[in-house]
């Protein structure tokens, strides 16, 4: 499981390195990271990116998301706007809110990012501006740091032979960064509610929101079976020709 580093507000940053894949090489260390916005940190919070050495940082979220709350300068850096779409590819009816459940949305958003073409293209974008910058340090965010950054953190270590059950064990790791987030959050909305509107479905809907689920990244990888044979299948197709490269460049 990748290193946890705690900062003073930035959510869920870690590093992606030390853990085993292909030959039972290691990843190296301090050379990708994954994390929240880093808009949401403090100026200690972005002098750690800085001591890290981090010379790219990978905006998931879409120019709106980035608009509203922008990455703040970190020295020698370059910040790439890659948007990994959302947009429904599957059908409306999934994602209707009055009668489809939070982690069936979030299941079909998962399935959408892997079946929709632009974002498809996105995530080859993402593995090959990180291949390009092997030589620096990359950090990778969306906007809590767990779905779209969860997604490309499990095609990284995909790419990488981890074993799958070390990926969903890392990809579940996000619910330990984010819980003190979540619950403090938790407890400012249900201050400003009534009792009555403070229901079971409500707090179980909550969380199923602000936390990952297996499920979610299950119906991940459902996706790519069903549309595309497999994960190598997969990974040819939005990222081809470059595995060994990937492998050479990030495996010791």
């Amino acid at each position: 499981m990748g290193k946890i580093i705690r900062l003073e507000k930035m959510q869920n940053l870690r590093d992606l390195g030390g853990e085993r894949g292909y030959e039972g090489r290691r990843l190296r260390e301090g050379k990708l990271f994954r994390a929240g916005r880093p808009g949401d940190g403090s100026e200690g919070d972005l002098k750690v990116l800085e001591s890290l050495g981090t010379n790219l940082i990978i905006d998931l979220r879409s120019a709106e998301e980035s608009t509203s709350k922008p990455d703040p300068p970190v020295p020698g850096a370059t910040v790439k706007l890659i948007t990994v779409s959302t947009d429904p590819v599957t059908g409306q009816a999934v994602h209707d809110r009055e009668t489809v459940s939070v982690r069936e949305r979030m299941s079909a958003m998962y399935r959408d990012i892997i079946l929709g073409r632009a974002s498809s293209e996105a995530l080859g974008e993402v593995l090959r501006s990180i291949l390009d910058n092997s030589e620096g340090v990359t950090l990778f965010h969306c906007t809590a740091g767990k779905d779209r950054t969860g997604i490309v953190s499990a095609l990284v270590y995909e790419l990488l032979g981890v074993p799958r059950e070390r990926i969903i064990d890392d990809y579940m790791s996000t619910n330990e960064c984010l819980r003190d987030f979540a619950d403090a959050l938790y407890a400012r909305l249900i201050s400003r509610m009534g009792r009555e509107e403070i229901t079971d479905e409500f707090t179980e809907n909550f969380y199923d929101s602000m936390f990952v689920r297996e499920e979610y990244i299950l119906s991940m990888y459902d996706a790519i079976e069903e549309g595309f044979g497999g994960i190598e299948a997969y990974l040819e197709s939005i990222f081809p020709g470059s595995r060994d490269a990937f492998r050479d460049a990030f495996l010791m």
